[in-house]
Order: structure tokens, then C-alpha cells, then sequence
């Protein structure tokens, strides 16, 4: 059974006077999809995978560039299988979805309130299967940039932003991996990367504060568990773990 609703509702507060309509282009193939879309503000943007700049990192590690193209009947999010699930909800004015889902068993939910946010998905490699990969994406403010590049099945990602103008990067190619990010604060940056991995590397990081500058790399066979909790403005925090005699592309935290 195939059931997709769109669901799209427009409003214009008494305070605030938006304009400019909302964009949604999607193509679903396979079958036992569910599909549920709620747009509440004006000039929201769902849909896409194509950017009309590359995204850019400055020398601080900060997005300096992100610029999604607009949605069209030829620029189109994706979602390829079975028994995929998608929940999506845009509460807000100017916020900016791109997301590519190739493969089956997926569930993905995502929550934005606020406006201007930006958020690009992509889970696996065009024409591939990743099954059972399991992501919830919540923020709440303006200004974010969260971008998730998923390649491996069976990954767990779950990320909660509160707070203005954070930017969250985090690239796994590491099977049944899992990450969880809280974020509380304005003008953080966090950058993860996860690669390889034996039955899954591990993190888990809450972030209070803000200005702060966190970068982690799991790498190797042995699969590692990294927990950061950090309570405060301006830290700057590098992690680096693996079981090979180095790290390949070495990254460090800048301070903001």
C-alpha cells in the first residue's frame, strides 16, 4: 500500500507580514511510503538535492557558503524504496530542505521552527540501499545550517539545535554507527566524522553555550565511544580516535 499526503498550510501573522509562496518538489518511488509535509510561514523551500553555490568551509571551520538551489520540477528531493518514512514540518519563514533518501527501511523526521534555517540529508549514494537508517533532525531558531551525509546502513542519528546561527556537519561511513547531538546556545560549530568502523563507532555530545568549537574523527576497525558534555562560551575541542598508525585527513576545533 502506498499512502502520501501533502499537507500545506499558510499562515500571516498580525505582527509579521510575509510574502513569496512555498516550494515542494518531490519524487517518491517504491511502495509503502509515507509521506507527511506540513508548511506553516511563507517562502519555505522543500526539495532539491542541487546547489547553486558548493558548500564552503572557511579557515575557521565555519560554513562560509551554503546556497540550496531552488525546488523545480527539475531540481526535486528524493525518496527511492521501500517502506520509507518521512515526517517533515516547517514552522516559519525562508527555511531551506534538501534531502536525497536512496534505498529502503528508512524513517526520517524532521522539526523546524524558526526561520532561515538550512538542512541538507543524504542518505547513501545515488542507486544505492541503505537500509534501516533511522534520523530525527529538531531545531528551534534561525539562522542553523545542519548538513548530514549518510553512506553506511543501519545508522542512528538523532540532533537537537535550540538556538541561533549553529552550524552542524557530520559525515558517517561507518555501518549501525550512532550519534547524538543536543545543542543549546548561539554561534556554535561542530563537524563529525565517522569512517569505517568494526560494529559501529559511538558519540554522544551536549553542547551548552555558546562559540564553541568542537571537532571529532572515528576512524579504524576498532570501533570507539566518545561522550562530550560541555557547559560554557568560547571551548575549543578536538577528538581523534583510531587504531591505525594515523588519522587520514586530520581536523582540527578553531577557536570562534
Amino acid at each position: 500500500m502506498k499512502q502520501v499526503l501533502f499537507l500545506f498550510i499558510i499562515t500571516f501573522s498580525s505582527f509579521v507580514f510575509a510574502t513569496g509562496e512555498n516550494k515542494v518538489y518531490i519524487e517518491q518511488t517504491g511502495s509503502s511510503n509515507l509521506i507527511t509535509i506540513d508548511q506553516i510561514g511563507a517562502s519555505n523551500n522543500l526539495g532539491g538535492t542541487a546547489q547553486t553555490n558548493s558548500l564552503v568551509y572557511g579557515t575557521d571551520n565555519v560554513i562560509t557558503t551554503f546556497d540550496p538551489a531552488v525546488p523545480s520540477a527539475t531540481n526535486y528531493a528524493t525518496v527511492n524504496g521501500s517502506t520509507n518514512t518521512l515526517s517533515i514540518l516547517q514552522k516559519g519563514d525562508s527555511n531551506w530542505m534538501q534531502y536525497n533518501i536512496q534505498g529502503n527501511n528508512n524513517s526520517y523526521t524532521n522539526r523546524v521552527t524558526g526561520n532561515s534555517n538550512k538542512v541538507k540529508l543524504t542518505v547513501g549514494a545515488v542507486g544505492s540501499s541503505k537500509n534501516a537508517n533511522t534520523i530525527s533532525e529538531i531545531i528551534n531558531g534561525n539562522l542553523n545550517f545542519l548538513i548530514q551525509n549518510l553512506t553506511k546502513n543501519g545508522i542512528n542519528t538523532s540532533t537537537e539545535i535550540t538556538g541561533n546561527s549553529n552550524q552542524l556537519s557530520t559525515e558517517l561511513n561507518s555501518a549501525t554507527a550512532s550519534i547524538t547531538t543536543t545543542v543549546t546556545g548561539n554561534s556554535n560549530s561542530l563537524i563529525n566524522k565517522q569512517d569505517v568502523g568494526g560494529s559501529g563507532h559511538i558519540l554522544v555530545q551536549s553542547v551548552t553555550g555558546d562559540y564553541n568549537s568542537i571537532v571529532t574523527q572515528q576512524q579504524g576497525t576498532n570501533d570507539s565511544t566518545i561522550n562530550i558534555a560541555t557547559t560554557g562560551n568560547n571551548n575549543t575541542i578536538t577528538v581523534r580516535s583510531t587504531n591505525a598508525s594515523a588519522i587520514v585527513n586530520e581536523m582540527t576545533a578553531v577557536a570562534r
